[in-house]
């Protein structure tokens, strides 16, 4: 079996979406508890960006240990030093620094593609100066990823032959679909040889991201980016809980394996959602009220002699929690069970 890494962006791209923005001390807690779902990296911020960021990574960096603690940074040489101070207590610090990869994106940013790649070296070499463990990353679209091939291969290229330990491929828009993300992943491992770790961080602006993320890891990819509910930017990114329900009923057929703890992948995130103030649809997979519950008759009738659900393939007690079956309009003979109260009057993180 393969080892697939979760490095953990919720920190970063949950505090920027719209409507959310947390305390440093509300930051920690939430780190405590990816900390005890398992997974490998936790990316904190962008210490160049503000204050708040800066002092959020210092103080992760101090109070976690047994995980990698991540900053982000762009491939300007005072982003990268900023990230090295925050990082500096760091038991295992890691930055992310990243380059446009689209045109309009350079253009803003007010780079040629020949300074873009000069920047991205000068950049990768800054960071490993201090710090064993650098990914790079470049922002795309589907057009992009098309049209400007060989000005990725060159950016990829040049982050390796600097130190890049990483190479992380940036569905910036979320919207690359299934078939192209595994395309790209096997392009970039067929195509740019070294010593490195594929990662995939991906959008969900189609209801893709996790998608995609299974296709990357098809295609060889060897770390996802994901967030606690898939909260990020617009849509958000590759939801963690359901990422993690793909794995395991896909496990065999991936051959792959993780550090997530799954039992502990459901209070975590319940208490996740609480700090950001964030209410989980009911029908969210695997922490969603509804997520292992029916009152459907064709469902009840289909369990077997010991109780098993053939249409629960996403196992419940692998998360530490039983089925449920209720009675109600659509149960027919099977209407024994408990009756559900008025839906309007449950609390919707809160299960059956």
């Amino acid at each position: 079996m393969r080892k697939i890494f979760l490095y953990e962006v919720v920190l970063r791209e949950g505090d920027e979406a719209p409507g959310f923005a947390l305390s440093p001390r509300q930051k920690v807690e939430i780190a405590h508890h990816l900390v005890d779902m398992g997974v490998n990296t936790i990316e904190v911020g962008f210490p160049a960006n503000r204050d708040h960021d800066y002092s959020s990574v210092k103080e992760i960096s101090i109070s976690l240990r047994g995980v990698e603690v991540s900053a982000l940074a762009r491939i300007k040489n005072k982003d990268i030093e900023s990230a090295v101070d925050a990082l500096d207590k760091a038991e295992t610090p890691v930055i992310f620094t990243f380059c446009p990869g689209i045109d309009s994106r350079l253009e803003v940013c007010n780079l040629s593609e020949s300074q873009a790649i000069d920047q991205t070296g000068d950049a990768v070499r800054l960071a490993r100066q201090h710090i064993d463990h650098v990914a790079y990353g470049v922002e795309f679209t589907p057009e992009s990823y098309q049209n400007k091939r060989e000005f990725m291969r060159i950016l990829y290229t040049t982050a390796l032959a600097a130190g890049a330990t990483r190479l992380v491929i940036c569905d910036s828009s979320g919207c690359m679909l299934p078939r192209q993300s595994f395309e790209l992943a096997n392009w970039i491992k067929t195509n740019i040889k070294g010593d490195y770790r594929l990662v995939m961080h991906s959008h969900n602006d189609l209801s893709n991201a996790v998608q995609n993320s299974v296709e990357g890891i098809f295609a060889g990819v060897d770390e996802i980016h994901v967030a606690a509910l898939g909260l990020g930017e617009r849509a958000g990114n590759t939801d963690l809980a359901a990422l993690s329900a793909a794995l395991s009923v896909h496990q065999d057929l991936l051959e792959v394996i993780t550090d997530l703890n799954y039992t502990q992948v459901i209070p975590s995130i319940h208490r996740i959602a609480e700090i950001f103030g964030y209410i989980i649809p009911p029908n969210t997979p695997v922490v969603g009220r509804n997520a292992f519950a029916t009152q459907a008759g064709i469902h009840i009738a289909s369990r077997g002699a010991n109780g098993g659900d053939p249409f629960l393939r996403v196992l419940p007690g692998l998360y530490g929690v039983d089925p449920s079956y209720y009675s109600g309009p659509h149960s027919g003979k099977y209407n024994k069970g408990p009756r559900l109260p008025n839906p309007k009057d449950r609390d919707a993180t809160t299960f059956p």
